[in-house]
């Protein structure tokens, strides 16, 4: 490489030999000119011997040429004088960019180690960039004499003005010079000689000088160019040994990875037979509550017959008794007119009317007999019923709000139950699939009405207690991603007694009005947010009442402004949420994902790892998101951010203060509106929920694998050399637990 850029440099010292011998040649020609003039002076002398007048005027000219040479001489030398000192800054910016090329390149050489491809197309470029060095050169070259002939240009323009301008003066002053000048110009001729002869040997010794210089530099170039090679040398060999304890510690840091790897899955081993235990001993307990509820149920159904029975035994005695009376009536044939409208009278006012009334109230009553077991998140409480009393009219009726009972709006059957219906497994299907199932899922306007009737209730019964508070709706009602089976969350904001409790009191007011059913009303205000849940009494949802709790209500609107933005969003986050409460994963308490984190996970796969113009396809993103979720999305180590454009963290940067005796689970989402919020740190059974992600993809590639190709699952990856030092990289593949496929994952599904 070095012997290449040795044979194709040129260097500017040749070419400052060759002008400093057409300078010489130079000075040469004007000795010759200066002999020439004085063989003409003398020709002149010998003319001013026939006629003086013409010799006067002969004279005047020639002066005059003399002078003008004189100038044009002096003018040249500085013009040589400039030119050399700017051919030698030229030379020394040339040597310059030499050197600073030669560093470059071993630096270059450095960077590439002992790739022998790279040398060669080092040794390519230097040969090249050293032509690009001369075609350089020769441009500055050519562009200091085009600068040399302009300023010469300029500075002769100025020199013919002022010449011309000083024309006068100087014909006048020559005129009276001419005599002097006569007398000095042999001694001046004299004297020029003596300078030109002086010259002329001290330009040889500065050639001879230029040259010795000229050498040395040459010999110190060779000298610099070797210790660079040595340089280089040495330094190659401390890069080929960097380059093995590179080596060796990423070797160790694999072992250890392992090492690590298999510690972390020994624990979630143990934390997974923790939780089947914990699981067993939670089935147990909800078996025994389910077993004590329908004993309860049941004795609530035998108690409430009993009572319908004395009803019916009281309600024949009483139409007993008036059958009586109409037949004394009517036996009294001696009455007059007044008193049959008096008996006409007492009959309207009769208890005949009021047992109507009395059977229409209890037909609330008889109906609850047919309400479905308490749900096991809300041990029922002993059910109380007013004992009933001989007489109808001391029977205690039941709320006022209790006649108005909603059924339950029937709903069709699901998309692919339907006969007409049928997807032929491709993904156009699939995406259609899920088109079919976002308009099943999402209900109706009458569903929309019938999940507001518990929030209007609710307001009602906060209005009476606190009118300065107000009720908001808030979760899947407000954010519209509600289903059948969600329950409806409200929260009271604004400001009421801190004593008596207000969770309590609102419990008390709430089953006073009978707004909740009897037995299904509780108070959790050991929870992270304390809430009251009851079952509402007319519509039979669920409902849970939080206070103050403004974070939920902006959240509802970060999440509409989410939907906008996002059209695939609404229906693979339904999808995921009916598909993890299948499973049992879909509530915190459980160890499972929330609502909100599910739509935060879909909002972050949409905005980190899909285009925006890829995201038509849904799927193609269903399967996608399964796909990254289950294999590629490091949870150990990686946060998820939705603000802004997305982004992914390191847990580090999330930090949470967790409960003595509680570890943090492996799931972290930021809080968007609070960012020192984890809302994963409950999600426990992360690794359920990754593994069902894992069944769920693997279900789907079987599907479709039958079926024409489609485009690769995500973006192209890092490669996992890049992604080792990337602490906080979302993709960390685990070849062990990818499922194989007979197809490469970027020709087909």
């Amino acid at each position: 490489m070095t012997e290449v850029g040795n044979e194709g440099e040129e260097h500017p010292s040749d070419g400052c030999v060759e002008k400093m011998g057409e300078e010489t040649e130079t000075e040469g020609e004007e000795g010759l000119e200066n002999e020439e003039d004085l063989e003409k002076g003398d020709t002149e002398t010998k003319e001013d011997l026939l006629t003086e007048e013409e010799t006067e005027k002969e004279e005047e000219m020639e002066n005059k040429e003399e002078v003008e040479r004189e100038n044009d001489e002096n003018k040249e030398d500085e013009v040589d004088n400039a030119n050399e000192e700017n051919k030698n800054e030229v030379h020394k910016e040339t040597e310059e960019d030499i050197e600073k090329e030669d560093h470059r390149q071993n630096t270059d050489n450095e960077m590439e180690g002992n790739e022998n491809d790279g040398q060669k197309e080092n040794e390519e470029n230097t040969a090249r960039e050293e032509g690009n060095e001369n075609e350089e050169q020769e441009e500055n070259e050519e562009n200091i004499e085009k600068e040399e002939n302009k300023n010469e240009h300029k500075e002769n323009e100025e020199n013919i003005e002022k010449e011309e301008v000083n024309e006068n003066e100087e014909q006048k002053e020559n005129e009276e010079n001419i005599e002097k000048e006569e007398e000095n110009e042999n001694e001046e001729h004299k004297e020029n000689e003596e300078n030109i002869e002086k010259e002329e040997e001290n330009e040889n010794e500065e050639h001879k000088e230029n040259e010795e210089n000229i050498e040395k530099e040459e010999e110190n170039e060779n000298e610099e160019h070797k210790e660079n090679e040595e340089n280089i040398e040495k330094e190659e060999e401390n890069e080929n040994e960097e380059h093995k304890e590179n080596e060796e510690n990423i070797e160790k840091e694999e072992e250890n990875e392992n090492e690590e790897h298999k510690e972390y899955e020994e624990s979630i081993e143990k934390e997974e037979e923790n939780e089947n235990e914990e699981h067993k001993e939670n089935e147990e307990s909800i078996e025994k509550e389910e077993v004590n509820e329908n004993e309860e149920h049941k004795e609530y159904e035998e108690s409430i017959e009993k009572e319908e029975v004395n009803e019916n035994e009281e309600h024949k005695e009483y139409e007993e008794s008036i059958e009586k009376e109409e037949c004394s009536q009517a036996a009294d044939n001696t009455n007059t007119v007044e008193a049959t409208d008096d008996t006409s009278h007492a009959a309207e006012s009769s208890p005949s009317a009021k047992t109507l009334k009395h059977v229409h109230a209890t037909e609330p009553q008889t109906q609850t007999s047919a309400t479905p077991p308490v749900p096991r998140q809300a041990p029922p409480q002993t059910p109380t019923r007013a004992p009933s009393s001989a007489s109808p009219s001391t029977t205690t009726p039941p709320p006022a709000n209790t006649a108005s009972f909603l059924p339950p709006i029937p709903r069709p059957p699901p998309p692919w139950d339907c006969p007409p219906k049928c997807y032929d497994g491709s993904r156009r299907a699939l995406h259609q699939e899920l088109l079919d199932f976002h308009r099943w899922a999402g209900g109706s306007d009458a569903e929309y009405q019938r999940r507001l009737r518990p929030v209007e209730d609710l307001r009602r019964v906060v209005v009476t207690m606190w009118p300065q508070v107000r009720v908001a709706a808030t979760g899947s009602l407000a954010n519209g991603l509600y289903m059948a089976d969600s329950d409806v969350d409200a929260t009271l904001l604004g400001h009421w007694p801190a004593s008596p409790s207000p969770l309590l009191a609102l419990r008390d007011a709430l089953q006073r009005e009978g707004v909740a059913r009897l037995g299904q009303l509780t108070v959790l205000e050991k929870t992270t947010v304390p809430l009251v849940k009851f079952v509402h009494q007319a519509t039979g949802l669920p409902v849970d009442v939080s206070l103050g709790s403004e974070a939920a209500v902006r959240a509802a609107e970060l999440v509409r402004e989410l939907l906008r933005r996002f059209p695939a969003l609404a229906p693979i986050s339904l999808l995921v949420r009916h598909y993890l409460r299948g499973l049992g994963l879909a509530e915190v308490f459980t160890g499972g994902v929330s609502s909100y984190a599910v739509t935060l996970m879909v909002t972050s796969f949409l905005q980190l790892q899909i285009p925006p113009d890829a995201q038509h396809d849904l799927g193609w993103l269903l399967v996608s998101f399964f796909a990254f979720y289950g294999y590629e999305f490091n949870f150990a180590s990686t946060g998820i951010s939705v603000v802004g454009r997305g982004r992914y963290l390191r847990k580090e940067d999330v930090p949470i203060v967790m409960p003595r005796g509680h570890r943090r689970a492996d799931l972290c989402i930021q809080d968007p509106l609070c960012p020192t919020n984890d809302l994963g740190r409950s999600s426990f059974r992360v690794w359920d929920v990754r593994r069902a992600f894992q069944h769920a993809y693997r279900v789907l590639e079987a599907a479709l694998s039958s079926q024409a190709c489609t485009p690769p699952l995500l973006p192209a990856r890092p490669a996992a050399g890049a992604a080792r030092h990337a602490p906080a990289s979302p993709a960390k593949v685990d070849a062990s637990t990818r499922p194989s496929s007979n197809r490469s994952q970027q020709d087909c599904l």
